[in-house]
């Protein structure tokens, strides 16, 4: 009776949990300031909400009462086989028609706009598996764009189907009767991390996959016993943190797991393996910090109690950032309210289940990461990319429900029902995500309250739009920020004040937007510049630094770094920095003309002639090439050669700052040839 009693609660929580979901989606936008998870259906076809309304109810009805004959089916491997297929095709059909969220704009840039692709330490393997299909794809197009998007959408489909296939092993694991597999098959599969499913750009589709083929590993661990199932363990782990580096999030449940399974083969309690879990999860909250707190790098991604410029208000623990926090768990995982009253029934079972003790580490690490993780591009374009992060809820809800018997009323429709909510809750936000015109309102209508996130999220617009061969939107959006960006407007005055002669009040100014937005690479690249004008050298050469940590496929912070070297005299290590730059970008106009001027002010001028001859074949309309052939001829007297190398230059760059001492000289030599 109390088993049954258990039940009824449990459904009448995930029954009141769909109803508020719903409810909060008709009405929330109206009810609150921050609503960005509630207004979805606002920018959705009215028709598709209707259907979602109907489907939901429909799928619930069906899993209630055919799930044991969907069950029998699915113990087919034939069935099994034919609707993996229709899925991924499903999948494929309805996949992202952009790359407008999480940054999936630059991360196709990272592939598509440099031949030679910086492979990070923390993002090593699957960066490097794009960049190979990219080049795969690059050999049947010649739209390195679209090769670099479809290598992004291989490993995200390829993810899915590493997914697909450990939901069904780990849901056969959990399950040895039919109806039951199947309810907790879709619990696994479906849920937050559905959203990655549809081809989404980006790194994060590596963590569903491998958060449950750990699970796979933790559950045949304590179920067979088997120190093989445990070197799996750590197998994953470390193959996903060589992926991204991100997934140590698993490594407390990967300890807790280890020290459990030790501690039960030696007869004792799972005390050990729980105060190891929470050691580990501590000393990983603080290194983590503590690195941090060095390098701009890493505080780019994390919140921080106080806030960060620009966005002061924005903290750890600020009321706007633990909305976002909340909102965003209501509306990928709002069945953690039902997986709470479960294991709030089972306590004292739950806390000595090795099983779930595990689980209970891996979903506490995803929601630490995702409360911990700074939404840079806004809270509703990183919002797949944070969300990834409650895969594990899936897998605790999984094994909470995998006691519950289908034979009563209750447990029939608490395993029904979850089935179906746990298909239905993603599907009723995605086409928000994976159709851009739908997109688009949704966006704006956050942006209109944030505007500090305009000028990022027009480039993300217009990225999108041009992707998709919309011209005329892609420009709206090139010319949006300019008008609603305060930080553009801002940055484009510079370059006023710099044309007006008043580098100095440029200067200041760059100074304070600097303090203002200390990730935004620009403003560095620029302010050294400036700075490298003014032969400030050390000052010039921090913000270098300190741009090309935060992304090195800066093509400005490389020209700045052999600029800093050309202007201090360190010439080799100028040389060696330009061909580095070479190496990213390979024939670069602008960095061939720098590595020539360094030739030449190193002595080297057989070099830099050469360079000059190298350009000028490739655009005989540079002047700088043309000075340089110039002072070339000029240093071996060959004065016709000269003349003709510096009136070209002149007539190419008129007003360039050399170009007065250039007319000089070319007077001079005019004159010693006519006395000659």
């Amino acid at each position: 009776m109390e088993t049954i009693t258990h039940y009824r609660n449990a459904l009448v929580s995930l029954i009141a949990t769909v109803v508020i979901y719903v409810a909060l989606h008709l009405v929330g936008g109206e009810l609150f300031d921050n609503n960005w998870s509630f207004i979805h259906w606002q920018f959705q076809p009215l028709w598709y909400t209707l259907i979602w309304l109907v489907a939901l109810l429909a799928l619930g009805w069906v899993l209630v009462n055919y799930g044991e004959r969907l069950g029998r089916l699915s113990e087919r491997p034939a069935a099994v086989l034919g609707a993996a297929v229709v899925l991924m095709l499903l999948l494929v059909l309805f996949q992202f028609d952009s790359f407008l969220y999480g940054g999936g704009n630059m991360r196709v840039a990272q592939i598509a706009q440099a031949p030679r692709v910086i492979l990070r330490w923390f993002e090593f393997g699957a960066v490097g598996v794009v960049a190979s299909f990219s080049g795969l794809f690059g050999l049947f197009t010649d739209n390195a764009l679209r090769a670099a998007a479809l290598g992004w959408k291989v490993l995200s489909l390829t993810c899915t189907l590493a997914s697909l296939i450990g939901s069904v092993v780990l849901s056969r694991d959990l399950a040895d009767e039919g109806r039951r597999r199947l309810m907790l098959f879709i619990i696994v599969f479906f849920g937050p991390q559905t959203l990655l499913y549809f081809g989404f750009v980006g790194v994060e589709p590596v963590i569903p996959a491998v958060t449950i083929w750990f699970g796979v590993m933790v559950v045949r661990l304590f179920r067979n016993k088997s120190g093989s199932y445990l070197l799996g363990l750590w197998t994953i782990l470390m193959a996903g943190m060589f992926l991204r580096i991100s997934v140590v999030f698993l490594l407390p449940a990967a300890v807790c797991a280890t020290f459990g399974y030790l501690a039960r083969k030696k007869g004792s309690t799972l005390g050990p393996g729980l105060w190891a879990g929470l050691l580990t999860a501590l000393v990983l909250l603080a290194g983590l910090y503590f690195f941090a707190a060095q390098k701009l790098e890493w505080a780019r991604y994390l919140l921080f109690v106080d806030g960060k410029p620009p966005f002061g208000d924005y903290g750890l623990l600020s009321s706007r950032h633990l909305g976002d926090y909340l909102q965003l768990l209501f509306l990928g995982a709002p069945l953690l309210i039902l997986a709470k009253v479960l294991w709030m029934q089972r306590c004292g079972k739950s806390v000595k289940d090795p099983l779930l003790t595990t689980a209970f580490f891996m979903a506490i690490g995803g929601n630490i990461t995702v409360l911990l993780i700074d939404p840079v591009n806004s809270i509703v374009l990183d919002t797949p990319r944070i969300i990834a992060f409650l895969a594990p809820t899936s897998i605790v809800l999984a094994m909470l429900l995998r006691e519950v018997s289908p034979e009563g009323r209750s447990g029939r429709y608490l395993l029904g029902l979850a089935a179906a909510v746990s298909i239905m809750i993603p599907l009723s936000y995605l086409p928000t995500y994976t159709r851009i015109g739908n997109a688009e309102g949704y966006v704006t209508e956050y942006l209109e309250k944030n505007s500090l996130y305009y000028m990022d999220a027009c480039n993300a617009l217009r990225d999108a739009y041009y992707y998709n061969g919309d011209l005329n939107r892609a420009n709206y959006w090139d010319t949006r920020s300019a008008i609603k960006s305060p930080d553009f407007l801002s940055y484009r005055g510079v370059g006023d004040l710099v044309h007006a002669g008043r580098t100095g009040d440029a200067i200041q100014v760059l100074m304070g937007m600097r303090t203002q937005h200390p990730y935004w690479i620009d403003i560095r690249t620029y302010l050294a510049g400036l700075q490298l004008e003014q032969r400030r050298f050390d000052l010039a050469k921090a913000d270098i630094d300190t741009a090309l940590m935060l992304d090195p496929y800066d093509k400005e912070a490389h020209i700045g770094l052999y600029s800093y070297y050309r202007e201090t005299g360190k010439f080799l290590e100028a040389i060696r920095s330009a061909e580095q730059a070479l190496d990213i970008y390979p024939g670069d106009t602008a960095i061939l003309k720098g590595l020539m001027i360094i030739h030449h002010r190193a002595g080297d001028y057989r070099a830099a002639d050469s360079l000059a001859d190298e350009l000028i074949r490739d655009d005989s309309t540079l002047a700088y090439p043309h000075l340089i052939k110039a002072f070339y001829a000029d240093a071996r007297k060959g004065s016709p050669a000269a003349i003709n190398y510096y009136e070209t230059f002149i007539r190419f760059a008129p007003d360039a700052p050399e170009t007065p001492a250039i007319r000089k000289r070319l007077n001079d030599l005019v004159l010693q040839q006519r006395e000659n």
